[in-house]
């Protein structure tokens, strides 16, 4: 399967509210399509639960998730005030049309086809308060959503399907910027989200941050502490260190990080000091070439006095906010800050050219449906149709 096919945006944030709802970006990962794996376990059958209405303030829209099948068709989830919607366009973003209206705020969406489709969000009672353990699901292409039988109480924090049938969803069963260590659990489903079962984790993995599937078997999971593999569809786990806890000998410690492969060997992971102000942050982007097993620093934030000899350079503005990759060479990320954050490589990750986004900041995920077609979002959406070459703002209806 060529590289440029994997789906983006199966597990790309964890959610927190600080004010308005706010969204922190961890990781984006990819899959393909292969037959359903059952569940290791017995079904947990769950049934939605009545949603009472949010109060609704009249905000500008905040654009939350973002997701495209093809270069022309995908979906755009947002906030206004305590409620939701999501947007559909055929053309790239020249058009759009609404598809929902509601009291679920969309955090994450994937869709795996022009059918089939999944969205986790949050219901607001208040502008900083509510709960955010909706999952909902679609069948044709967005027009109808419908709460799907999720577990109760359990916070999707990454959505990993890799067909109609087969899904896994990362949880936690409160927002790990509230609880700290909480612990991470997994969930599959064989039937499309009318049953699930968890499947087994190790004791450890705390803190939840992102899970990625190559396909049906390959799979990484993400925490604060670890980093979880497996390549028998979630039967076992190899766990390793998450490089980003370990403490740097001239930064302190680090927090990470979005992670993305590119395949089943090559990857890479960002992290971010800690101890970030005003805008400007340390930083280490690590690659694996096997997988996972090990990691080791490829490019850092370096000044005139600490400069770590045969690493890349890393800028200092804003922290990691999303990577993608397309194979073992070239790859895009993106920081948060003030300023133009997106960034280009070529040789795997050790050196970064800075791009123009026409922005000047704010972008906080990234992903490409090919190698020509890329999309990145924060404050405003925007794309590109020429590898990234020359970017542009799409008019979204207000």
């Amino acid at each position: 399967m060529s590289p440029f096919l994997r789906r983006p945006q199966l597990a790309c944030l964890r959610m927190t509210m600080v004010g308005l709802p706010a969204l922190v970006a961890i990781a984006c990962g990819g899959a393909s399509q292969k037959s359903p794996v059952a569940p290791t376990s017995a079904p947990i059958v769950a049934t939605a639960s009545a949603i009472p209405s949010p109060q609704v303030a009249s905000n500008a829209p905040r654009n939350l998730t973002v997701d495209f099948i093809t270069p022309l068709r995908g979906w755009l989830g947002r906030g206004r005030g305590t409620e939701g919607e999501i947007l559909t366009t055929d053309d790239g973003g020249t058009s759009w049309a609404p598809q929902y209206q509601g009291e679920v705020t969309p955090q994450l969406m994937q869709f795996v086809d022009t059918a089939h489709g999944w969205m986790a969000g949050c219901i607001f009672a208040t502008a900083s308060s509510g709960r955010c353990d909706s999952l909902l699901s679609t069948q044709d292409g967005g027009s109808a959503w419908v709460p799907t039988a999720w577990v109760q109480n359990w916070e999707p924090v990454g959505l990993a399907f890799v067909s109609p049938t087969d899904g896994w969803v990362l949880a936690a069963l409160c927002g790990a910027f509230y609880c700290k260590d909480a612990p991470a659990q997994l969930f599959g489903t064989s039937d499309g989200g009318v049953t699930w079962s968890e499947l087994p984790l190790p004791a450890s993995a705390k803190s939840p941050l992102s899970v990625q599937r190559l396909d049906a078997d390959v799979a990484w999971v993400v925490t604060q502490g670890s980093i979880l593999i497996t390549r028998d569809s979630g039967l076992n786990w190899t766990k390793v260190d998450n490089p980003c806890g370990l403490v740097h000998p001239n930064y302190g410690d680090f927090y990470g990080g979005p992670l993305d492969f590119a395949d089943s060997v090559h990857g890479w992971i960002g992290c971010t000091s800690r101890n970030a102000g005003g805008g400007m942050a340390a930083k280490t982007l690590y690659r694996t070439n096997d997988g996972g097993l090990t990691w080791r620093s490829i490019a850092e934030t370096q000044t005139a006095t600490i400069h770590t000899q045969g690493v890349g350079e890393l800028s200092w503005g804003g922290s990691f906010t999303d990577l993608h990759f397309f194979n073992a060479s070239t790859g895009w990320l993106a920081f948060d800050g003030p300023q133009s954050f997106l960034y280009q490589s070529d040789d795997g990750g050790r050196s970064w050219n800075p791009v123009d986004d026409g922005v000047g900041g704010g972008i906080a995920h990234l992903f490409f449906t090919d190698s020509a077609h890329g999309w990145a979002w924060g404050g405003v959406l925007i794309n590109t149709t020429d590898a990234g070459a020359h970017w542009q703002k799409v008019d979204t209806p207000p």
